[in-house]
């Protein structure tokens, strides 16, 4: 089990520990991301990898999804900016697929919210999962 928390002794950032299934910490696994907001993490991978997703500019709108590897680094690999995502929904599931939902406009000049899937390389699978 993964926990994450406000990084101790600092006033921004995440820190993120691991937990046996009987409770135990795991001295083993600690991250620490300076630059990442508490709300802004979307859940840990079974390999300990931390996704995470900010807000792009405000007059922009839109979702950018980071990947972060076990060790903490970055993985520029996995960069995906989604101009229009409301939100990205959790983590890469066991077989990498990504949940997002995004603002779509129609012909008209009103818009809706759809669900779609990237997949683990962070490409558009074209699958739409509905319209909310």
């Amino acid at each position: 089990m993964y926990v994450w928390k406000q990084a101790t002794g600092a006033t921004t950032g995440v820190e993120v520990t691991r937990y046996s299934k009987a409770g135990v910490l795991d001295a083993t696994y600690k991250v620490t991301l300076a630059d990442v907001g508490y709300s802004q993490l979307r859940g840990v991978g079974n390999d300990g990898s931390i996704y995470v997703s900010k807000g792009l500019t405000s007059t922009t709108g839109g979702q950018e999804l980071l990947h972060y590897k076990a060790d903490g680094t970055l993985d520029t690999a996995l960069h995906l900016t989604l101009a229009n995502a409301v939100q990205v929904m959790g983590a890469a599931t066991t077989t990498g697929w990504l949940y997002v939902l995004e603002s779509v406009s129609d012909t008209s000049t009103t818009s809706h919210l759809e669900v779609h899937r990237y997949s683990a390389d962070a490409t558009a699978t074209g699958v739409s999962l509905g319209q909310l």
